[in-house]
């Protein structure tokens, strides 16, 4: 039996959603819980929603990239963070 990892993305509000939810896939065993364009809305939604693995779209040397990544351990050090950065 497959398991679904549930995903949340958060995307930079400089980057293009689009274009990173494009290479996102939702489906295969992988499940887009959340799209969120502005990280500092992420990090409030960090125990709203049910997610497995964070991925994060930032900027390089991005403050607000780096807060929702502590966050986001801090909160669920069980689950997977991924940062793709520009």
């Amino acid at each position: 039996m497959t398991r679904t990892v549930r995903t949340l993305v958060a995307v930079d509000p400089g980057l293009d959603v689009g274009a990173i939810t494009s290479i996102v896939p939702d489906g295969d065993g992988l499940q887009v819980v959340g799209v969120v364009a502005d990280l500092e809305d992420a990090r409030r939604r960090l125990e709203q929603v049910q997610f497995d693995t964070l991925v994060v779209a930032s900027t390089t040397s991005s403050e607000p990239a780096l807060r929702l990544v502590g966050e986001a351990r801090r909160h669920g050090p069980e689950r997977s963070v991924l940062v793709l950065s520009e």
